[in-house]
């Protein structure tokens, strides 16, 4: 229903659970306010390997839960229980996790201001926020709602204007425009970071 938390994806509630998962999903809109759920690869997939996807996962940046919450709610609600060997155990993955939260705090407090504060802190923070995805070896999901992100905020300083383009290429390059995500807004941005539109 529209407004609703509740939906059913046929085919993938068939994928299992997996903390190091290698599908993410993403919601497309389609006709008659009806979503589409599309499972897209999170890293390169091996013949033969089985499609998990995360039911919940500690190395979600937009929500602040811990692989210790993350693991007691796989364990409540599905009775899952990770083994001794899995990466959401891994320190040093927590711990740049913990890193890129903290820097994705300081980009959602600017991204909307003009302020020269925030134009000289957002940009090394998302900076360092891409080398910690390369490391985290995030999916694409993740990557283009970063680069989206990144492009708006550059959009709203003159002197980081520029760094549209590159926010903007990387979301293209990356084939993430398939996934709905083309607008109006973003041609806006091509256009300003152009100096097309004021």
């Amino acid at each position: 229903p529209d407004g609703g938390e509740d939906r059913l994806g046929v085919r993938v509630s068939r994928c299992n659970h997996g903390c190091n998962y290698n599908v993410q999903y993403w919601w497309t809109p389609s006709e008659e306010d009806v979503c589409t759920m599309v499972l897209v690869a999170a890293r390169e997939i091996q013949k033969g390997e089985e499609i998990v996807t995360a039911y919940v996962s500690f190395d979600n940046c937009w929500h602040d839960i811990s692989a210790d919450e993350c693991r007691q709610e796989l364990s409540s609600e599905w009775g899952i229980m990770c083994p001794p060997d899995c990466i959401c155990y891994d320190k040093e993955r927590n711990r740049m996790i913990a890193q890129y939260r903290k820097l994705f705090k300081v980009f959602q407090r600017h991204a909307s201001s003009s302020s020269a504060k925030a134009a000289k802190e957002i940009s090394p923070a998302f900076d360092k926020m891409m080398e910690l995805m390369q490391l985290l070896k995030f999916g694409v999901c993740a990557r283009a709602h970063m680069y989206l992100g990144a492009a708006m905020a550059a959009a709203q300083h003159e002197e980081t204007r520029p760094r549209v383009l590159v926010y903007l290429q990387l979301y293209q390059e990356g084939e993430m425009t398939k996934f709905g995500r083309t607008d109006a807004s973003i041609e806006l941005w091509w256009r300003q970071a152009q100096g097309l539109e004021e």
